[in-house]
């Protein structure tokens, strides 16, 4: 018996409002009947849910109705659930309802909107948050267009983490990159089974945490996390990472991890912070764009004259930039290698185009193919 009809006899059976009822009683008789008989499962559940729903209505059974809502929520599939889920801040609703409004009435909201409808047209719902709220503010005199940009914002901070989870899944399919099929399905599973805090996601995707798009992840995760808490987190480390000078307890748990127990000197630590002038910037609410290139270069080329290549060209919104793979074979050429290198890019003010992402990753294509003599690995 399918595990959801199989939920479905058992709340049925369990559920004390309900379970007395001769309407339920018949129904299970049915559900049992068609199981023996080999109806398929989806057309069992879709039957016994429609039976239950008419009864429901007809008798004004409010804990009947609750049961059908919440099994016909969950007989989703999981792709129309992962689509739903996507779609969940309702933009395209908001944006059919702010037309219908009086506002539509003046000419310069009217292009606004037509501008967001464009975007729409191009790019996911989910990327597109920060855009169109900074694109209404201008009109937030309006209560409607108020209203909106309040329930876009409440959206977000209920809602980061998953986020978060969605727009990484949507850059990794983006990389078209075989290496990121099995972090995809394990996020989208994680998303499905709403279990997806950076502890989790370490654990489920121990032996991918090296991935660039799934390690910015886990660290974003993690700060978020840290900021509905209140409790610090160092997040998961990378190539870069350096601890020094710690003598402490020492616990390995692995072969590339282990636990280090650390007795902070308090008031040394205030004192050196004294002296020091601390600057902090709060994390962007706006998502960070991965891109990954490969690039083939002569084996005696180094990390440092990589970076004297991103050097030469002025952006901003280049975060961060990382050496993620080095590979050597014949087939690539005589005395040539390839070196992967992982790229994020953020603005600050608003969410990025793929067409501005495009624009800046043609200008470090650029610089790697005069400065280096780089071949761009397809």
């Amino acid at each position: 018996m399918n595990s959801l009809i199989q939920e479905l006899t058992t709340e049925l059976k369990s559920n004390t409002q309900i379970k007395d009822s001769i309407v339920v009683k018949v129904v299970l008789e049915s559900i049992n009947n068609s199981v023996l008989l080999g109806v398929s499962s989806s057309d069992v559940l879709e039957n016994a849910l429609s039976t239950l729903d008419q009864l429901a209505q007809a008798t004004v059974n409010e804990n009947l109705k609750e049961v059908v809502a919440k099994f016909k929520k969950m007989a989703v599939k999981p792709t129309q659930r992962l689509q739903n889920m996507a779609k969940e801040a309702g933009i395209s609703i908001k944006i059919k309802a702010l037309k219908e409004s009086a506002m539509y009435g003046d000419p310069t909201f009217k292009y606004t909107i037509s501008k967001i409808e464009e975007k729409l047209a191009g790019i996911p719902e989910f990327r597109l948050i920060g855009v169109i709220s900074e694109a209404l503010t201008p009109y937030s005199y309006d209560k409607n267009v108020a209203d909106t940009i309040s329930e876009l914002a409440k959206y977000v901070n209920e809602n980061r983490a998953k986020l978060e989870v969605i727009n990484a899944i949507f850059e990794m399919r983006q990389t078209s990159s075989m290496i990121y099929s099995e972090s995809i399905a394990e996020l989208e599973n994680s998303l499905l089974e709403n279990s997806y805090s950076s502890d989790t996601l370490k654990m489920k995707m121990r032996g991918k945490s090296t991935l660039p798009i799934v390690n910015r992840l886990i660290n974003t995760l993690s700060m978020v996390e840290s900021k509905l808490s209140g409790k610090f987190n160092i997040g998961l480390g990378n190539g870069d990472a350096k601890v020094n000078s710690i003598i402490a307890p020492f616990c390995k748990i692995s072969e590339s991890e282990a636990v280090v127990f650390v007795d902070i000197d308090v008031a040394a630590l205030v004192t050196t912070a004294e002296k020091q002038k601390i600057v902090y910037k709060e994390v962007s609410k706006f998502p960070a764009v991965q891109r990954d290139l490969a690039l083939v270069v002569d084996r005696s080329v180094t990390y440092a004259a990589i970076e004297f290549a991103v050097g030469t060209v002025k952006l901003p919104k280049l975060k961060n930039i990382r050496l993620f793979d080095v590979f050597e074979s014949d087939k690539l050429g005589v005395n040539k290698k390839s070196m992967a290198l992982s790229c994020t890019f953020v603005d600050e003010e608003k969410t990025m185009t793929d067409t501005e992402t495009d624009s800046m990753v043609a200008k470090l294509i650029g610089a790697f193919e005069k400065e280096l003599g780089a071949e761009i690995r397809k």
